[in-house]
């Protein structure tokens, strides 16, 4: 049974499926405010956040960020009308997936497993015991040195790599097929996201890609999410 911490703003779009969401292994503690969401989530050992939201909403932004800063728990927003513009920010902000009315229950529960799944994947693959202390990550064949900031190909070839490429590939061998808002790296870089455009990011995951080849795809390696970010495809260890 997976649990559920969530916030239902206006008590129509979580509260009636609880019981339906039951027989689906999945348990629903609803938060009285948005703003408990963070301690609800470490109290009851949540798997999962999901915030039933009107729209565009501040605190629901807000809470985003205060589970993103310290808790490794998926949260998922659900909207009761469909605004491209408010799923781009809430996903950007950090959201695992954004969805909209009108949207079938079993639906809803496959979303919710799916972003679980992803998330304990991603966890498993992390090892970051394995990574106290590491300076070097393989994966297939190649090696990344934090320090150094090289690549090595699987042929041996070396590969100077700037310092914001460098941070960038740390930042997503650290979390490998977890994905990485744009805001996320930004913040990695050290720069102010509200200063910093997604082009500039774009750019240099370009430029980093690029660094792969010829002897292995970078657009395969550092997989582009739709209107989320970035994740790395692949298992990585670190020594």
């Amino acid at each position: 049974m997976y649990t559920v911490v969530a916030f239902d703003k206006s008590r129509d779009l979580i509260a009636p499926l609880a019981e339906y969401l039951r027989g689906y292994g999945l348990a629903v503690h609803l938060s009285k405010s948005i703003l408990d969401i963070p301690s609800e989530a470490a109290k009851h050992a949540a798997d999962i956040i999901v915030l039933a939201v009107d729209g565009y909403d501040q605190s629901a932004l807000d809470t985003l960020q205060d589970v993103g800063a310290g808790s490794q728990v998926p949260t998922v927003v659900w909207a009761k009308s469909n605004d491209d513009f408010s799923g781009i920010v809430y996903l950007e902000v950090g959201a695992d997936d954004y969805l909209s009315q009108p949207l079938h229950p079993r639906v809803f529960v496959a979303r919710l497993h799916a972003a679980i799944r992803r998330n304990r994947i991603a966890a498993a693959d992390a090892k970051p015991d394995q990574r106290k202390g590491a300076s070097k990550a393989t994966f297939l064949g190649w090696e990344f040195d934090r320090y150094l900031k090289t690549l090595v190909s699987p042929e041996g070839r070396r590969i100077a790599l700037s310092e914001t490429q460098s941070t960038l590939l740390d930042a997503l061998l650290q979390q490998p097929r977890r994905i990485l808002s744009r805001s996320d790296l930004i913040r990695h870089l050290g720069r102010q996201p509200a200063k910093t455009t997604d082009d500039v990011i774009m750019s240099h995951i370009s430029r980093l890609r690029r660094k792969f080849e010829p002897d292995t795809d970078g657009a395969r390696l550092i997989k582009s999410e739709r209107l989320t970010g970035y994740a790395f495809n692949e298992p990585v260890t670190w020594r």
